[in-house]
């Protein structure tokens, strides 16, 4: 008997194993084909969708470069640099007076060509011409003056063309062969007139590498265009402008589409002249220029389809892995099964088979698991309850906030307290234990602690309205027994009903604005403030204007006195915030501005850039200090510049004779070089040198022709290399000045050396 119930157990056994593998099997078969349509039909389209998407978002990001940091320096420069303000004096000054014979206005005009190079790098070339004067300027540092007009269109030979379209503004483009720079560019040519020039005007052009794009966006992968606002093309890929692939190819299928280009959107497919083609393109709402980036589908798409690929193979790879590890699983809880079954069958006197493991190690580390989960969630009540206070104060999901806080928010009135603690504190601040001693009903009135990402430590105080005052005092006096570094800021106190403590939370915001200002204030309230009472407006644009003057006038004292009674007006004015951190921007624009006037660059005087490092400065009493270093800085270097510009021209015309003194060198040659009027050039050299021109060259020949006689030279030699047209003439000019002829000079100087 007992044999038989061995036999049919394990019969029965075995018979339940192989239902359940064959039942797990199917259902994981199902399952699998079921999530393979499932990937094929909404996967696979999700997966499309971001994959377009994406390249869309980084074709947007690439355009977005392109048209504010190469297309908007053509748009920027004549309003920036051309508009009537003392800044632009030196670029506007030759249209209404002639600077042939200023050589000051022509290096100061020079200077500011070269910034605009710096400025904008993406700008290879930059014409003037000055109709008011005929003066040209081409590249960034060459001032012409022609007479004729062959001379004039070898210099602007886009002009002409331009004038004939009758346009006042707008790109026009260019090849290598018609504009003389070393790479393709494409122009920009702008108008700019003015009532008080009587009808004459400034013609600027501005000439972009067209390089310069294939910085932003590969245009060997797919091929750039650029059109203006009537449809034209400015700038089409060179592999692709003569072609049928042409951006003009591309706009006529989108109209036999019924495609319009306007603003951003998703990227179209064209089929181009036999090739499917996908197209993303946006219009500028700065330049109103439609930007076009079309990249052949076959290309677009194949990562996409490797990825597809790759995909579906992991998949299979997947689904078999599965299988398998789904048969090792059944097998083993058989095999559990089995020896569970024999336990309980020993006990019953029934013998099955040998048992392996049981399942009590299995229930032990679950229940270790349980309890560590329950220690975990213990552990982040607190974290919970931090969580609460901000949902209040900030009023996102405050219900759930309000339930867990009900037993504090008893009083129908709130204040909030912001605190600021020093280093040393702030490491040892645990905000649990804070809490823990403020417990409900330890005062009588409740505080709510959390930490804010902006602002540090966060108080919330509930009372009943007739006791908050005397609760803020008993809080405030707490605090600052507990931290003396301790600065506080408190906002308004508000009702307890619908977003009382947000507001509350808002007026704390705005009045630690102040902390700004009130740098010694240990304590800033709002309605101590009265921020409503402050003034949004003030003069301060006047002062700049006189503290420019005294940075141009080298006087840093008086720059000084100015600083300190601008930072006097905000600490006892009773200005708004806002009024103040824009008028402090304003004053490093100032400084921005002259810096630039006078060609300093920010990163070799100061090593940051001024106009972001101001906003990292705590309070206003470090800004003080830092305005009058600025000063002191902007003052020394220009004052060094200054003196550093007579003494460069100067040993520039000195190099320049004595390089040239043996070729018979004039003063017209003199002024070529320099690229100034001749009679202008004139006048200088008597002012440097204190002689003329003639005079100085005579003496520095007859200084080389005594150094030519000490070193063996013949008379004759040395006239002939000194450009005298004889000997003769050479002994005359050397006797009308020494009163000797060259022979006998040399040996008074032999009888000398004995």
């Amino acid at each position: 008997m007992k044999h038989k119930t061995t036999v049919r157990g394990k019969y029965l056994q075995s018979s339940v194993f192989v239902v359940i593998l064959w039942l797990n099997l199917f259902s994981i078969a199902a399952v699998s084909l079921f999530n393979y349509f499932v990937f094929h039909r909404m996967s696979n389209e999700a997966y499309l969708k971001s994959f377009i998407e994406y390249n869309s978002q980084v074709t947007d990001l690439a355009f977005s470069n392109i048209d504010k940091q190469i297309m908007m320096s053509a748009y920027q420069t004549p309003q920036f640099y051309f508009s009537p303000v003392v800044e632009n004096d030196d670029l506007l000054y030759p249209q209404e007076q002639d600077i042939a014979g200023s050589p000051e206005r022509v290096l100061a005009l020079v200077a500011e060509m070269r910034r605009l190079q710096k400025v904008y790098p993406y700008v290879k070339s930059m014409d003037i011409y000055y109709e008011g004067t005929g003066t040209v300027v081409t590249g960034f540092d060459k001032v012409h003056f022609p007479e004729t007009q062959e001379r004039f269109t070898q210099y602007l030979p886009w002009l002409e063309p331009w004038k004939e379209g009758g346009e006042e503004n707008g790109f026009m483009h260019r090849s290598i062969n018609v504009y003389s720079v070393e790479e393709p560019v494409i122009t920009y040519v702008v108008k700019l007139t003015q009532h008080k020039w009587k009808g004459s005007s400034i013609y600027l052009g501005i000439h972009i590498a067209k390089s310069a794009f294939g910085k932003y966006i590969s245009e060997q992968e797919g091929s750039l265009a650029i059109l203006g606002k009537e449809g034209q093309v400015i700038y089409d890929t060179p592999l692709y402008e003569a072609e049928r692939m042409s951006a003009g190819a591309v706009m006529a299928e989108a109209r036999r589409n019924g495609i319009v280009f306007e603003k951003g959107g998703q990227p179209v497919s064209l089929n181009v002249s036999g090739d499917r083609q996908t197209v993303f393109y946006t219009v500028s709402p700065d330049t109103g220029l439609l930007y076009l980036y079309r990249v052949a589908d076959s290309n677009f798409y194949q990562q996409y389809n490797v990825t597809k690929r790759m995909f579906i193979i992991g998949y299979l790879v997947s689904i078999a892995f599965n299988l398998l590890v789904l048969a090792m699983i059944t097998y083993y809880n058989n095999t559990a099964y089995r020896t569970r079954i024999q336990q309980v069958s020993r006990g019953a006197g029934i013998d099955i088979s040998q048992a392996t493991r049981s399942f009590e190690g299995t229930l032990q580390v679950l229940t270790s698991e349980i309890s560590s989960l329950h220690q975990s969630i213990d552990s982040s009540k607190a974290l919970l309850f931090q969580s609460a206070v901000r949902s209040v104060i900030l009023n996102k999901n405050p219900e759930m906030g309000y339930d867990k806080l009900e037993p504090y928010l008893t009083g129908d009135c709130v204040c909030t307290f912001f605190l600021y603690l020093s280093e040393k504190d702030g490491r040892k601040l645990s905000v649990e234990s804070l809490q823990e001693e403020y417990a409900i009903g330890s005062r009588p009135y409740e505080v709510l602690f959390t930490t804010m990402e902006n602002d540090g430590l966060v108080a919330v105080i509930v009372a009943s309205e007739q006791n908050m005052t005397a609760a803020r005092k008993s809080f405030m006096k707490e605090m600052g027994v507990r931290w003396n570094m301790c600065r506080m800021v408190s906002g308004r106190n508000c009702s307890m009903k619908k977003e009382g403590v947000k507001e509350s939370y808002r007026t704390a915001a705005e009045a630690a604005k102040y902390r700004y200002i009130y740098v010694e204030e240990a304590w800033l309230s709002y309605e101590m403030l009265q921020l409503e009472k402050r003034k949004h407006s003030g003069s301060h644009l006047k002062l700049f204007g006189v503290m420019e003057r005294d940075i141009v006038n080298e006087n840093f004292l008086d720059f000084k006195t100015r600083m300190e009674g601008l930072i006097v007006s905000f600490k006892s004015r009773n200005y708004d915030i806002t009024y103040c951190n824009s008028t402090l921007r304003d004053l490093v624009t100032m400084f921005y501005h002259m810096m630039q006037q006078y060609q300093l660059d920010m990163w070799v005087v100061f090593g940051y850039d001024i106009r972001e490092y101001y906003m990292q400065i705590p309070d206003i009493d470090a800004f003080h200090q830092w305005g009058n270093y600025l000063g002191e800085s902007i003052i020394r270097n220009i004052r060094h510049q200054k003196e550093s510009v007579d003494v460069d021209l100067k040993d520039k015309i000195l190099r320049i004779i004595d390089e040239n003194l043996e070729t018979c060198i004039s003063l017209d040659y003199l002024a070529d070089e320099l690229h100034m009027r001749l009679d202008a050039v004139s006048r200088m050299f008597k002012q440097m040198m204190g002689k003329g021109y003639a005079e100085y060259i005579k003496e520095q020949k007859l200084n080389r022709a005594i150094r030519l006689l000490d070193e063996g030279y013949s008379v004759k030699e040395i006239a002939e290399q000194l450009g005298y047209s004889s000997s003769q003439y050479f002994i005359k000019v050397f006797k009308e000045a020494y009163g000797i002829t060259p022979l006998q000079f040399k040996k008074n100087r032999q009888n000398k050396d004995r």
